[in-house]
């Protein structure tokens, strides 16, 4: 009987086991399908719209809030200058917002490297420059995850949470795949601006073209009709015994000092 009591509480040891193993496999299945469902959506909000502005400030407030991080910064990297300037952030001081950082910044790491890089406390760190604001907010973690899309690295997006501790690797994982998606829409709203600016250059090439043709036309016709009255006044002396040739060239010559005075303003 003991026997049989000791394989009952086994089995039932076994199967309390599984059952919590169910129960965690389910709320991790639960997790893992809310997690997908706030990238689907983050994914259709930073893609709804070709403005850049606005492509930044949806990302900002999307990654701000699917990550719980207290301030969120969107960077840009000019690689002819080998440094960095904040694109949009959560954090509005206008001096944070004007700095450039160096390329051996934690954030120029990632860029260079094209790999998320973590700083458990950026105000404590050796190698760490942290901006003066960073540490009147009380910010001390730090993942920087970098920005590529069609191969290129755009900048890098920061996450940073006023918690001493390293970022979960979820959250890395999470936070790949939204930078991907940012990269591209930033990217994608990025090539429409130039698209757009391409084309108001080029309308105004165009329009200076017009003008400076018709200004040329106006001033060779302006110097050819500039003679006409002259020479209809020698008519008119010629013709002075006929009366209808007369005001017939008298009609000649107000057509002609009107067109004279429409080109005036186009020379």
């Amino acid at each position: 009987d003991r026997r049989n009591l000791m394989g009952f509480a086994d089995q039932v040891a076994i199967a309390v086991y599984n059952g919590q193993l169910l129960h965690r496999t389910d709320q991790e299945l639960a997790r893992q399908v809310d997690e997908l469902k706030q990238l689907g959506d983050v994914s259709l909000v930073v893609s709804s719209t070709l403005d850049l502005d606005k492509v930044l400030s949806q990302v900002i407030v999307q990654v701000q809030a699917v990550f719980s991080a207290q301030d969120a910064t969107i960077w840009k990297v000019l690689s002819q200058e080998k440094a960095l300037i904040v694109l949009q952030s959560t954090i509005p001081n206008a001096d944070y917002r004007g700095q450039r950082l160096d390329m051996d910044s934690v954030t120029g790491r990632a860029v260079t490297s094209r790999l998320v890089q973590h700083e458990p406390d950026v105000q404590t760190a050796p190698h760490a420059r942290p901006h003066p604001v960073v540490v009147q907010r009380g910010l001390h973690g730090l993942l920087s995850m970098p920005l590529i899309a069609r191969d290129v690295v755009l900048g890098a997006i920061n996450l940073y949470t006023t918690a001493v501790a390293p970022f979960d690797s979820a959250i890395e994982g999470h936070l790949q795949a939204f930078a991907a998606q940012a990269a591209l829409a930033i990217d994608n709203a990025q090539r429409y601006q130039d698209l757009q600016e391409a084309k108001r250059q080029l309308q105004a090439v165009r329009e200076r073209d017009y003008y400076d043709l018709i200004h040329a036309v106006a001033h060779r016709l302006g110097n050819a009709v500039g003679d006409i009255p002259h020479h209809l006044k020698q008519i008119r002396q010629r013709v002075a015994d006929s009366t209808p040739m007369v005001e017939s060239v008298k009609n000649i010559e107000y057509r002609v000092q009107t067109l004279i005075g429409l080109l005036e303003p186009l020379n």
